[in-house]
This record gives C-alpha cells, sequence and structure tokens, in this order.
C-alpha cells in the first residue's frame, strides 16, 4: 500500500460505488429482474476493471492475469444487458456463448508463460511487462472488442428506435436517453483508456501517469453519474418498462 497512486485511490472509491450499485439493483423487487441482474454483473465486472489488484495481491499470483482477462466479458455483458432492455421477449440461448470466445482465446494465449510459469520466472517477465506479445495482444484485442461492441449496441438502439417512438411515454423514453447516453459515455471511456495505452507504448512516462489519473476521475464521474440517474429515474430498474411492447420482431 506503500505505493499507492492516485489513480489507485480514486479506482478503490469507483470499485466500492459500483459493487454497491451492483448489490442495490441486484436485490431490488421488480419485473424486470433479469435486465437488473445482467446490469448487476457488468457492475461487478467493473469493479474488479477499476481496483489495482497489484496493490494487495503478489505480482506473480495467477489471480492478477485472471483478473486482466475478465476485461473480456464487460463489453459482452453490456451488450446482453442492452438487448435485454430493448427486447421484451429476450432470454440467454447457447447461441449467446460466442460471446466469451475473446475471453478464452484471452487465457488461451496466458497459459504457456503467465499461468504455467514459476514465480521467478513471471518476475522476470514483469520487468518488461507491456513488450510481452501476451500483454501487446491483450490490449489490441480489448480495443478492436469494444469497438465492435460499441456499433452492435448502436445498432441495436438505432432498430428500437422506432418501437420506443411508437411506445411514446415518458418510461419508454427515459430507457431509450438511458440506454443511448450509457452507451455514448461508455464510448468515451473507452476511447480515453486508448489514448490512455497509446501513452503507454509510444508518449512519455509522464503523460501516461496524467492520462491515468484522468481516466480514473472519469470513470469516477461515470460511477457517479449511474447512482444520480438511478435517484432521478427509478423506474429504470424498478420493472416499468418490462411490460412495453419493445423491439420483438425487429431482429
Amino acid at each position: 500500500m506503500e505505493n499507492l497512486e492516485v489513480s489507485d485511490l480514486i479506482g478503490i472509491v469507483s470499485s466500492s460505488i459500483s459493487l454497491l450499485l451492483a448489490f442495490f439493483i441486484f436485490s431490488v423487487e421488480s419485473t424486470n429482474k433479469f435486465s437488473n441482474k445482467i446490469f448487476a454483473v457488468y457492475l461487478t465486472l467493473c469493479a474488479f476493471e477499476y481496483t489495482a489488484w497489484s496493490l494487495f495481491i503478489d505480482i506473480t499470483s495467477n489471480i492478477l492475469t485472471f483478473k486482466s482477462q475478465l476485461s473480456y466479458l464487460l463489453m459482452p455483458v453490456l451488450y446482453l444487458y442492452i438487448l435485454s432492455v430493448c427486447y421484451s421477449d429476450f432470454k440467454l440461448k447457447w447461441k449467446h456463448l460466442w460471446h466469451i470466445l475473446p475471453y478464452v482465446i484471452g487465457n488461451l494465449v496466458m497459459i504457456p508463460r503467465f499461468y504455467l510459469s514459476s514465480s521467478l520466472e513471471k518476475l522476470a517477465l514483469f520487468q518488461n511487462y507491456n513488450e510481452h506479445f501476451e500483454i501487446i495482444y491483450l490490449h489490441f484485442s480489448l480495443h478492436i472488442q469494444f469497438a465492435i461492441y460499441i456499433i452492435m449496441g448502436f445498432m441495436v438502439l438505432k432498430r428500437a428506435k422506432k418501437i420506443f417512438v411508437e411506445n411514446y411515454s415518458s418510461a419508454t423514453i427515459e430507457t431509450y436517453n438511458w440506454l443511448f447516453q450509457f452507451l455514448l459515455f461508455t464510448g468515451v471511456l473507452y476511447s480515453l483508456a486508448l489514448i490512455k495505452n497509446l501513452f503507454k507504448y509510444f508518449g512519455d512516462r509522464d503523460y501516461f501517469q496524467i492520462s491515468e489519473i484522468i481516466l480514473s476521475s472519469v470513470t469516477l464521474y461515470f460511477v457517479c453519474w449511474y447512482v444520480l440517474k438511478i435517484l432521478k429515474y427509478p423506474n429504470l430498474f424498478n420493472g416499468v418498462n418490462s411490460k412495453i411492447g419493445l423491439t420483438k420482431n425487429f431482429r
């Protein structure tokens, strides 16, 4: 804990708020509980993402490698959440398992030198951590995945917009605005993460640290926005929208 930085402290705060919000959304009584559970899973994954586990766990632990791979599940879970809100008859099916394929591949890539290496071998790897193929692949593939899912998410909203408008009510408009803003803010957040990683590989070390603080601060703002949105529009999570005839035949 002696190496605690500003970005780490902000990340811990963001993680704590995300976990509390996830617990609240998961436990709230609702006829829309399925969507709430997916969103709670997303918030929990975000909490793991925001926290610098290396502050509490030895860097040679496989737990840290496993934690890094959980990033592959963030966007698929977010996409499934959007589908579950936009499609009133949405259910998880076996075909949705393809969404975890990048997660599986990412773990396979990490097996030889990270999961199976000894502690001494891992320490040697961490001396030039960001220069190894596995880490470059992790960053590159995550940013590609992010771009694909952001596009897919906006495509779903575009198809759903007509039905939202046809079922015009304050509840449906609030739902559409929530999903659109949520996806837009997520895009901004991940764009900042891309800039941060560009500084990591091609920029000055000071700029990288500044970008880390900016990204952590924007993330905290984003998490607080969740809370304020729920307080202002509780209908987003109490199930009112689950009865609306949204895009059932627009897939």
